[in-house]
């Protein structure tokens, strides 16, 4: 996904700006003393989050991101395409606000603009404060597989259902599974698969 402008991150000033680590960030985000800038990253995250902590992290910034270039264009119909494309990213973070988000924009050609961007912005922020647990990513691949269920060979289901379980106990990571939804929305050509920002949440994700 491409972005008019890179998020900006406020890091602390005990970070070594020429850390590898930071170098790396500096690829996709704009590194800056500001303290008002839409995230903050501390040393101590730095150093000591893991893979699930730093995916939360970034999906947040690069979503909020999202959301500020389409509210940023006044589009009504780009809105509905942003929840079109992030449905099973906020199934995962929290199905009751994505259901709040659908009743929202169900009434949109009823409510001015303003009023949408301003209930959906706060909705979808809360969305994202808390990382979804395994069990609601789960649920989201699930949801997502069985767009192409009907494609899906035995010894496909069957790769799926064992990485799901690995993913739960945690023999292997969520992007094992993305990669493999990611293939498979390739392979059978379903664009709508395609267009999931779950897929590919931020440019750290690969896929």
């Amino acid at each position: 996904m491409k972005y008019v402008e890179r998020p900006a991150v406020y890091i602390d000033k005990d970070i070594d700006i020429s850390d590898e680590r930071v170098n790396r960030l500096k690829e996709e985000v704009e590194i800056t003393g500001n303290i008002y800038a839409e995230e903050r990253l501390s040393a101590s995250f730095l150093e000591y989050a893991g893979e699930e902590e730093w995916d939360h992290f970034w999906t947040k910034v690069f979503t909020l991101r999202r959301m500020r270039e389409v509210m940023g264009k006044g589009s009504k119909r780009e809105l509905f395409d942003f929840q079109s494309d992030h449905k099973y990213l906020l199934m995962a973070y929290s199905p009751s606000i994505q259901k709040q988000l659908g009743r929202l924009l169900a009434r949109g050609r009823e409510v001015p603009f303003y009023e949408l961007k301003e209930e959906y912005s706060q909705l979808l922020t809360k969305a994202l404060e808390t990382p979804p647990t395994r069990e609601r990513h789960i649920n989201a691949c699930q949801h997502i597989a069985g767009h192409v269920k009907r494609q899906l060979s035995q010894e496909e289901k069957t790769l799926l259902e064992n990485r799901l379980e690995q993913y739960g106990s945690g023999e292997i990571s969520l992007h094992v599974v993305r990669r493999t939804l990611k293939e498979w929305a390739d392979k059978y050509e379903d664009s709508y698969i395609q267009s999931q920002a779950y897929l590919k949440p931020h440019p750290f994700v690969e896929v």
